[in-house]
């Protein structure tokens, strides 16, 4: 039932999605308390925090444009080329290229920025073979709908667990763009190291420098966001290089790391009400305390 509700949500006019996600937006905002809060939390001990007024109206147009990106991802992944572009354009698409053309695959980081689903799609869309690295979704109804979205964009999945090291270095050696949402809490201390995230402590995957030290793949920063005019832009970013230089190699990782989370973070600062402030990204792993960085 709630899949048919939300396929006939999101078949309304642009303009009538856009009216109702202010009104769900606002809805989230004030009846899904844990999630408001832990957005205001975040937000206020972070180095972009408006003051507690301003707080309060940022997160409710997150809330907000979060709704939106649901309500658009139907429409947007399923037009053709022309349509698509109407509605998304594309700035640096030649760092991408130069990258591609290496032959060694393209590690393309991004964040939970914008209508980032749509990162898939505008890989298909310029011709680019490609994979994501994803978490499964809690819901049973809401993760089968956005693998399937994905899959509609064009896109293969490959989700962490077991063996997925295995597909992300096959994934490389056909020469395919590799896309990792690098924002988000790690799960572990293994493979992370300390940074100042957005004006806070806290802790980063090394998954991407790791895997771009070892393959030789460059690392390419993507970001997405929504224009006033409606319309979605996509920035990429100059290619990372993860040539060896003599140094040891956990430090060279850490420093790699630490450089595409800065790219991550300039974009997150630009557009701060098109973040996913409602995750705890700040939250120390199990049985680690936040770190303090170098």
């Amino acid at each position: 039932m709630r899949g048919l509700l939300l396929e006939l949500l999101t078949r309304l006019p642009a303009q009538l999605q856009a009216a109702l996600a202010a009104v769900l937006g606002d809805a989230w905002f004030y009846l899904i308390r844990i999630r408001r809060e832990v957005a205001l939390s975040n937000l206020s001990h972070s180095s972009v925090d408006p003051g507690t007024g301003a707080r309060h109206r940022l997160v409710r147009r997150s809330c907000r444009h979060l709704v939106r990106n649901v309500l658009e991802l139907p429409r947007l992944v399923g037009a053709r080329d022309e349509r698509f572009f109407e509605d998304v354009r594309v700035e640096g698409e030649g760092h991408l290229r130069d990258a591609f053309e290496s032959g060694r695959g393209v590690l393309v980081v991004t964040a939970h920025l914008g209508n980032w689903e749509l990162l898939g799609a505008v890989a298909s869309h310029l011709g680019y073979p490609s994979a994501m690295v994803i978490r499964r979704l809690a819901g049973v109804v809401s993760n089968r709908w956005i693998e399937d979205l994905r899959k509609r964009s064009g896109v293969s999945l490959v989700e962490e667990g077991p063996g997925e090291l295995k597909q992300m270095c096959r994934t490389l050696r056909e020469g395919k763009v590799l896309g990792f949402t690098v924002d988000q809490r790690p799960r572990g201390a293994r493979r992370s190291v300390p940074i100042r995230f957005l004006g806070r402590p806290t802790r980063v995957t090394t998954a991407v420098a790791t895997l771009a030290l070892r393959t030789g793949a460059p690392i390419v920063p993507v970001v997405i966001h929504r224009e006033a005019s409606g319309r979605h832009c996509v920035r990429i970013g100059r290619p990372l290089d993860p040539c060896r230089d003599g140094r040891p190699l956990g430090q060279q990782t850490a420093d790699l790391a630490a450089s595409y989370h800065r790219c991550i973070e300039r974009e997150i600062v630009q557009h701060p009400d098109q973040w996913l402030w409602h995750h705890r990204r700040w939250r120390a792993p199990v049985g680690q305390p936040e770190p303090s960085p170098p």
